[in-house]
Order: C-alpha cells, then sequence, then structure tokens
C-alpha cells in the first residue's frame, strides 16, 4: 500500500505537498464501493477495473452493501479481489457510514472509489471518517431528482474527484451544477473474433448458423423498455422469417414481457435467457446487438458486443449517439417501433453492411473504448488523488 496517508487532496493543504515517486514494491489499496453483486453494467465495469488494477499490481477490495451475495462476487473473486458484504438496513442507514469506514482502516485503503449516488453518500462520509481519499464515478444522471439529491450533486467536487463516463454526463453536471469533470470512458477487453465461438454460441442457444440473432443484454426493467424491441422484433420477424430475439438479464418487468411476447404471437422466436454469468460466451452468437433503453449512460452491453464486431441497433439516449457518431449501428427514437424495426430488418436483410458496421464498431472500441484505457486513467487519478507518480501508468 502507499506509505501514507494525507488529507483530502481537494484541501488546500495538499496542494502544497511534494508529489514523490512511488517505489517498485509499493502499490496503492484501492476499495470500490458498489451497490449489487449481480450482473449489470455498472458491476462489469468495476469488474473489468478491479481486474486491470490487479493486473498493475495494485491491491484491491470490493465493498457491496445491497446484496448479500451473487455471482459477480465469485468472477471479483477470480481475479484477486477480496469482496466484503454488508448489509444495509431500511430508510438511510447511518450505521453503514461506520461499517464501511471500519473497512477501510482495518485494510488499510488508500482510496476510495465509490459508484452511483446511493454509494457515494455513504462512501464520502465513511471516507472522511477513516481519512482515506474519494473518487467517484457518475454513471446516469437520472437519480437527481429530488432536491437533497440536487444539492448532494451540487456540492460533490468540493469533497471527491469526479468522473463522468459520458460526455454527455459531463455536460449535463455543468449545466446543473456549474462545475466541470473529466469523462473516463468505460472499456471493456477486445478479444478476437472466432468462428469456433461462434458455432459453440449458436449451439448453447439451440440457434441455427443461419439464424439472423438479435441480441440484448439488459435488465428486464421499465426504463430498458423492452416493450417496444418486443413490437419492432414481430415487424422484423415479418420481414426476415429467419429472424430471432434473445434476450439475456432478469427483473421485474419479466412476466409482463413474457406475455407480451405470447400476445404478439412470437412464439420461440424470442428466448428468454434470464440472468447468466456467461454473457461473453454468448455474444459471439449474436449478429447485432440491441438496445431499446429510454434513458441510459455509456450502456457496458453495446460496448462488448461491438467488441465482439457487432453493429449496434439502438435508441437515441444518453451517451449512445457519441458512441456511434462515426458509425457501428444505426440510432432510433426511444419509443419509435417503426424506427427500431427499420433498423434491425435493414441489418437482417443485409449482411454485408452488417459486416462493415460491425467491423467499424470494433475499430470504434479499440480506439476509444479499451479496459487497458480505462484502468490507466483511473490508476492515475488515484496517484494524482494520492499525490504519487505511478511509473507504470502511461
Amino acid at each position: 500500500m502507499v506509505a501514507s496517508h494525507h488529507t483530502s487532496a481537494h484541501h488546500h493543504e495538499a496542494d502544497t505537498m511534494p508529489e514523490r515517486i512511488m517505489r517498485e514494491d509499493e502499490t496503492m489499496h484501492i476499495a470500490q464501493l458498489i451497490q449489487y453483486l449481480e450482473v449489470g453494467g455498472l458491476e462489469r465495469m468495476a469488474l473489468s477495473l478491479s481486474e486491470g488494477l490487479v493486473n498493475r499490481g495494485h491491491r484491491v477490495t470490493v465493498i457491496s452493501y445491497l446484496s448479500e451475495d451473487g455471482p459477480m462476487r465469485k468472477a471479483f473473486e477470480r481475479c484477486g479481489v477480496e469482496v466484503v458484504r454488508l448489509s444495509k438496513r431500511d430508510g438511510f442507514d447511518v450505521s453503514l457510514i461506520a461499517r464501511i469506514a471500519r473497512v477501510l482502516e482495518e485494510r488499510g485503503v488508500d482510496l476510495l472509489h465509490t459508484h452511483h449516488l446511493g454509494p457515494y453518500m455513504y462512501g464520502s462520509a465513511a471516507a472522511k471518517c477513516a481519512a482515506v481519499e474519494l473518487v467517484h464515478t457518475e454513471h446516469s444522471h437520472e437519480l437527481y431528482d429530488e432536491g437533497r439529491r440536487a444539492l448532494v450533486g451540487a456540492t460533490m467536487d468540493a469533497v471527491a474527484k469526479v468522473v463522468a463516463v459520458t460526455p454527455e454526463i459531463a455536460r449535463w453536471r455543468q449545466e446543473a451544477f456549474g462545475v466541470s469533470c473529466e469523462v473516463v470512458r468505460n472499456g471493456v477487453a477486445l478479444p478476437t473474433p472466432s468462428l469456433a465461438a461462434r458455432s459453440r454460441s449458436r449451439a448453447l442457444l439451440d440457434l441455427e448458423l443461419g439464424d439472423y440473432v438479435i441480441g440484448c443484454v439488459a435488465r428486464l426493467s421499465p426504463e430498458k423498455d423492452h416493450v417496444t424491441m418486443l413490437r419492432a422484433f414481430e415487424r422484423t420477424l415479418a420481414r426476415c422469417p429467419r429472424a430471432k430475439l434473445v434476450l439475456v438479464g432478469d427483473g421485474p418487468e419479466r412476466g409482463a414481457l413474457e406475455l407480451a411476447a405470447h400476445d404478439l404471437d412470437l412464439g420461440d422466436s424470442v428466448r428468454f435467457l434470464g440472468r447468466r454469468s456467461d454473457v461473453e460466451t454468448l455474444l459471439p452468437g449474436f449478429d447485432v446487438i440491441a438496445l431499446s433503453s429510454i434513458r441510459e449512460g455509456l450502456p457496458l452491453a453495446l460496448l462488448e458486443g461491438m467488441a465482439r464486431g457487432l453493429p449496434v441497433v439502438a435508441t437515441a439516449v444518453g451517451g449512445v449517439p457519441e458512441l456511434l457518431v462515426d458509425g457501428g449501428g444505426s440510432l432510433a427514437p426511444a419509443g419509435d417501433v417503426d424506427a427500431f424495426a427499420r433498423a434491425l430488418c435493414w441489418y437482417g436483410n443485409e449482411p454485408l453492411r452488417r459486416t462493415c458496421d460491425g467491423r467499424r464498431a470494433r475499430e470504434i472500441v479499440s480506439v476509444g473504448y479499451s479496459a487497458d484505457v480505462m484502468t490507466g486513467r483511473y490508476a492515475q487519478l488515484y496517484a494524482d488523488a494520492l499525490g504519487v507518480t505511478l511509473q507504470e501508468v502511461a
């Protein structure tokens, strides 16, 4: 771990402290505070970042407080990360602050990294109690819908180094709170495309190699608006009889969506796979990665699909338009069934266009959204907050 803590880098006295170079045998100990251990975009981003930090020789502890357990625990542990599970009482749990602070102190954590507004509210107080540095990542801005939450957002920059995952979120913070912040885009691994992986995935999904497979990896919750996707798929199926829709994820809307698929007479052309921990194995079997959300930050599921060479069909919300500004997919207005169906049909009937846009999607990820670039940016932010220079960080 870093040899000594100092007061927050946001305080004036820290500005005068000389920067020092870390010894080769020194590492940072970073704690990441998240809510869940379920498989979600934020959790997969935290996993990718944790794995990258561990590979760079740093120590990582992940603290979760809203789920007793979940599949992501084993994923974190497999890459050498300690997972600490805490439980939150109903309402605002003041005792959780002390328990998080105790974890930070007992493990000698140098810096706490919080994700989303809830973890920030607990983590910022815990970091102050434990006298550790604080970095906070904003993954979206839809949570700032109450006066007290807006007040938290407005005072956040005085307490933490704030980072946004998209320029759109950074612009929103500037307009809402009058403060700018850095942008560190989410990053994903860039696997090598493989025909064997595609065949294995199709076999796993019980689909033929000649099927046109539309994949969607998203929680089955209202903001993802799967109803629009199902209705668009109904129209796609009329023009592309070999089309299949694979929905990966679970959530409160599952029952209603299964009923909607039945009412639309989609039959076995739609597959509800539920929660899966093998998304990376399923992705090579898709032809398109799709998302019909009414609000988003920077969806990791789209990045993971693009990294596999899949073109995107998505709604123009959050950071998605900026992601596809140079190609790699097709956009539709949120809730526009016709436009979404046209895009799905276009790729279904134009395999050459699908291949070209998929290649462009992979290029976009390799240049601007790689896990290695993301990890390097965060490692440098941590080092800056701690007043050290990392020799291994570019």
